[in-house]
């Protein structure tokens, strides 16, 4: 049986035996009057010392007392290691993500573009005592066993039995599926939302080489082969390749290659004298979301884009091909949506809002999709175009690992060749479903008193989806199922005082989660996240409330290494739950395997809304490979069951621990008294993007950002936050603050002070401050957008104007920010000026006492002739109350109640459920009603909190 314990105080207690040592006054507790005052070393100095003047006889005075040491140097060491920020140095995430459409892509020697500096949060003994230590609570501990392997096998094999591209029947067959399962598992609200959305659909289309007479050169295939190991390849969707939202179209022209169609490889072509204006354009895909590509094709002058895999980027170059391995085939096509994401995520029609699109983003539908015909290819049908392919041979940063018969150039074709592409697509506007789970918290009922932890992954795939995003389903319901059980069947000691309950000292409950749990499939996130952002978009009375946390799952596995990008602030309860979660490979726990790298979000994935629109704290996790290479089977006929149970995870072990990470996440999310956000972490953070932003500045535009006022505003706003951070951080560690509620508004609510209600200039939807979606790039996050944009316009413009209006801007969010964690109720910055006076004020007066005390030992030979006198008087006259005998110094101490052990979870008046274990036989152990009462005083309850251990 375990039980949790109070960890003793590794100071003596106060005695209660009467000493027959004389003293000079009242016994007075340090713990206690250091409780009320600022918790910084110097006045933890100066009053230790002047206690113990007080407190001990003369010949103990200069002693330490044993376990307060006077300087700890391991907690200055940290706080040397914070401000260099080496724990949580979390910058920008690479511009491409492995996670399906969402992964990263961090290898530079393959052509995956970096983040500017190496995102890091590395792991060391100084560095993670940030990190509170602790262990499951029981609820937890019951949760852990629940996930199964062979059960994830199971339903994601339904699920990839049939197509379920968003809308199609397959798609509704999965929704009810999912519905049902939730309902099954006893989740004890399950609804779906249906939303109208703007979907397209495939009909024809054609790629062809002509000559000049007219002669076909080349008809490309245009479809995914039938393999006899892959049981579901035989599919109309096979043929039928898509560019989500490309327009019907036919386009003919010569054929230039623009690599992997950013901005500045189109620039390299006008720089070599190539216009691609009225011409076929063709790009491969990494660097860029692909309607990023689209859209600087337009911009160009392009008639027509095709866009094929490189086997360079997740290809044979990566190793073996499927069905050998896990790479992309020859002929194997990444569909994907041309949307500009980076300028406004969602249905990029609105059907849903009376507005529309110029409602939510501030644009025309027209002004958010291509314009012109767009197909994505293979490489097999990409190399005889390449071949075809004359000019000027193309730069080393543009040449893949095709062979080709010339290399790689830059075109165009010879003159009188030409290409001619047709697409006919079906757009439509047609229901999707989103299908929404709801276990309800304790104050579910009071919209005021709620607060809500929201998990989700898309259900939506382009044919099969069984990587991406379906392995992340199957978690989902893993972890559904788990929930339903608890819910349903395991007890806790009832919340209700057991004071009032003398019959029944062991009354058990069904637990109840502390916040209101929701458990989201959506649907419509491969054409552009339509279904999470229409149902933030129509919810958002319930997203502006108090929302912990949105934790996001989208391709589940892929392979066996550990990747994640989120809020930093929701760092250390992910590398805590990670502890506890063994990886199937090695048996080593997690965390000692993650390399800490804990990327910044931008876009692609259904944590998009919450996070860029809503400010809410977001993490999105994945298995992916360990070269952080695209899997091969991505967007392609061939993301089938068949791959994952023979190259992605063939036993299924990553569901299961995936599913276990997500879970306790969710637990200690919708479990913990105190709202486990820990701000130090985005501070560290915003100090690193700071460090960044005038990097880029000076590199990328020219510009010198210290020399404005702008700058000074800023670093002073993040140096405040910094401060709050470290000062909330201290309430929690040390059980000083005055009120629960209090401070978990504070830690809920910090991350909405960086909105910007009416979001970026030209990007509206977006409104945090302190990142969003690369304008160029889609995927990866860019630091600072607003100053980011001002900076591309004193580019075009030379105006440094707006640059520092921006950098103003962005420093008094920050300030409010700091302003709201630090003050009193959230709702001024004045206790904080005022924390830090008192905090200088002591600070002196405790130096002086040091001297003091310093001087008394140094002399204190001298004194020692003289304590008779100036110590043991007495006599009634000299000490009229008692206070220097021992019957007074007994009747002083029995003031401070004598200290609660709660041995029991019974004698604690919070939510008990973590702390009972499910096996545990607890008869008997709060006999004592008299110490039970004493331990549901709140204040004991609060300071208890944080010193709970288990004991074997």
């Amino acid at each position: 049986m375990k039980r949790r314990k109070r960890r003793r105080n590794s100071s003596p207690a106060v005695s209660r035996t009467p000493s027959t040592t004389p003293r000079p006054g009242p016994q007075i507790s340090s713990s206690v009057i250091l409780s009320y005052l600022p918790s910084t070393p110097i006045v933890s100095v100066g009053l230790c010392l002047c206690i113990s003047l007080l407190n001990v006889p003369s010949s103990l005075a200069c002693a330490h007392t044993k376990g307060e040491p006077v300087f700890d140097i391991e907690a200055h060491l940290q706080h040397q290691h914070h401000h260099e920020s080496p724990v949580a140095n979390l910058h920008s995430q690479p511009q491409q993500r492995q996670r399906g459409d969402h992964h990263l892509h961090r290898n530079s020697q393959h052509g995956f573009l970096s983040s500017p500096s190496s995102a890091i949060l590395r792991s060391s003994s100084s560095s993670m005592a940030a990190v509170r230590e602790g262990h499951l609570s029981p609820v937890e501990a019951a949760f852990k066993k629940l996930p199964d392997s062979l059960s994830a096998r199971e339903n994601l094999k339904f699920i990839t039995s049939k197509p379920h591209v968003a809308g199609t029947p397959g798609d509704y067959e999965m929704a009810m599926f999912v519905k049902g399962k939730l309902e099954s598992y006893g989740i004890p609200k399950v609804h779906v939302h249906e939303v109208p959305a703007g979907i397209t659909y495939p009909i024809e289309r054609s790629l062809e080489v002509m000559a000049k007479n007219g002669t076909l050169l080349h008809k490309a295939g245009l479809a995914e082969p039938i393999l006899p190991s892959d049981h579901t390849s035989n599919t109309w969707w096979r043929n039928h390749t898509l560019g989500g939202y490309s327009p019907s179209g036919k386009a003919t022209g010569s054929l230039v290659y623009a690599n992997f169609g950013l901005r500045e490889d189109f620039q390299v072509l006008r720089s070599k004298g190539i216009n691609v204006t009225g011409m076929i354009v063709l790009v491969r895909y990494g660097k860029c979301h692909r309607g990023l590509k689209a859209k600087n094709a337009v911009e160009f002058g392009a008639a027509g884009l095709l866009i094929y895999s490189d086997p360079q980027q997740d290809g044979y170059t990566q190793g073996e091909a499927y069905p050998n391995g896990p790479w992309r085939p020859k002929l194997g096509v990444q569909r994907g949506s041309l949307q500009y994401m980076s300028l406004c995520e969602g249905d990029p029609g609105r059907h849903y809002l009376p507005g529309g699109s110029q409602e939510a983003c501030g644009y025309d539908e027209t002004d958010l999709i291509p314009t012109i015909p767009v197909l994505p290819i293979s490489w097999g049908d990409a190399v005889p175009l390449l071949n075809r392919l004359e000019g000027p041979p193309a730069p080393s940063t543009f040449t893949g690992t095709l062979s080709l018969t010339n290399g790689y150039r830059l075109g165009p074709t010879a003159e009188g060749v030409q290409i001619h592409l047709r697409v006919l697509n079906n757009r439509t506007v047609t229901p999707i479903w989103n299908v929404i789970g709801i276990i309800p918290g304790k104050d579910y009922q009071d919209e005021e008193k709620d607060s809500t932890v929201l998990i989700g992954n898309h259900r939506d795939a382009w044919v099969y989806g069984a990587a991406d995003p379906n392995s992340g389903t199957a978690q989902m319901l893993e972890v559904a199922a788990g929930l339903g059980y608890l819910y349903q069947n395991f007890t806790v000691r009832c919340n209700e005082s057991l004071q009032n309950r003398s019959d029944n000292n062991n009354a058990k409950c069904l637990w109840r989660p502390k916040r209101t749990i929701y458990i989201c499939s959506w649907d419509g996130e491969e054409h552009g996240l339509i279904g999470s952002v229409a149902w933030g978009e129509l919810n958002r009375k319930l997203l502006n409330g108090n929302i912990v946390a949105y934790l996001n799952v989208d391709t589940g596995v892929t392979g066996p290494k550990f990747y994640s990008g989120g809020t930093p602030s929701l760092a250390p309860a992910l590398m805590e739950v990670l502890k506890h979660v063994k990886d199937p490979n090695t048996g080593k726990d997690i965390n000692s395997l993650w390399d800490k790298q804990l990327y910044k979000l931008g876009g692609g994935s259904d944590f998009t809304v919450f996070l860029q629109h809503y400010a809410i704290p977001c993490v999105d996790m994945w298995f992916g490979t360990p070269s952080g290479a695209k899997y091969g089977a991505y967007h392609s006929v061939y993301d089938s069951f068949d791959w994952m149970s023979t190259q992605g995870d063939p036993g299924f072990h990553y569901h299961k621990a995936m599913a276990q990470i997500w879970g306790l996440l969710l637990l200690r999310m919708a479990d913990a008294e105190i709202v486990a956000l820990n701000h130090k972490f985005q501070a560290w953070s915003i100090k690193d993007s700071v460090v960044e932003l005038k990097s880029i500045a000076k590199e990328q535009y020219g510009l010198n950002l210290n020399s404005m006022t702008g700058m000074k505003e800023l670093e002073k706003a993040v140096d405040s936050f910094q401060h709050a951070a470290d000062y909330i951080q201290e309430q929690i560690d040390t059980s000083t603050f005055s009120s629960v509620d209090e401070i978990n508004d504070k830690l809920m609510n910090t991350e909405r002070k960086f909105l910007v209600n009416n979001g970026m200039k030209g990007r509206k939807w977006f409104r945090h401050l302190l990142l969003a979606p690369g304008l160029y790039t889609g995927y990866g996050s860019e630091i600072f957008p607003a100053v980011m944009g001002a900076l591309r316009e004193h580019l075009e413009q030379s105006n440094s104007t707006e640059v520092n209006g921006q950098l103003h801007e962005t420093a008094s969010r920050i300030s409010l920010a700091a302003k709201f964690l630090h003050s009193a109720n959230g709702e001024s910055g004045q206790v904080g000026v005022a924390y830090w006076l008192l905090t200088l004020q002591v600070g002196l007066v405790s130096v002086v006492i040091g001297l003091c005390s310093w001087l008394y030992c140094k002399f204190r030979d001298r004194i020692r002739a003289n304590e008779d006198s100036l110590f043991h008087d007495t006599s009634e006259a000299s000490n009229p109350n008692g206070y220097g005998s021992v019957q007074g110094a007994e009747s002083i101490s029995n003031l401070d109640p004598e200290p609660v052990e709660l041995d029991h979870v019974g004698c604690d008046n919070f939510n008990d459920i973590s702390l009972v274990d499910a096996e545990e036989n607890d008869q008997g152990e709060c006999a004592d009603q008299g110490r039970c009462q004493n331990g549901k005083k709140r204040e004991q309850e609060i300071s208890g909190l944080d010193d709970l251990v288990y004991e074997d």
